[in-house]
């Protein structure tokens, strides 16, 4: 995901980050208002990350 069209059109997938700090963050995109995204992880907090602090994005699949 690179765009803002690619991160509201996942809303409600299950999303791996990967942050400029190089921390990872993997859960559901809960919203998107342009330039926050809100992440519920699988412990049920809620993580709020702006699109700068963002190095990559994907959809993830859990096997």
């Amino acid at each position: 995901m690179k765009t803002p069209e690619h991160f509201k059109g996942s809303i409600g997938e299950v999303v791996k980050i990967k942050l400029i700090n190089t921390d990872k963050i993997i859960g559901k995109l809960e919203s998107f208002d342009g330039k926050i995204i809100k992440i519920l992880e699988d412990d049920g907090e809620f993580v709020e990350i702006s699109l700068e602090d963002i190095d990559k994005a994907r959809t993830y699949y859990k096997w």
